[in-house]
């Protein structure tokens, strides 16, 4: 699988996990899961 399927397919789950670690934060987006969203995104966890 090339890498960068693989980690895009990586980014939406841990998107995910950030969303709806502590409710639904999917509908109602607050301060913290934007900064968390952003700066997982930019600085991905590495492997």
């Amino acid at each position: 699988m090339p890498t960068e399927v693989l980690n895009r397919s990586l980014n939406l789950a841990r998107v995910m996990d950030v969303l709806y670690r502590e409710g639904d934060g999917y509908t109602y987006v607050g301060k913290a899961a934007k900064g968390g969203i952003t700066s997982l995104l930019i600085e991905p966890i590495a492997l």
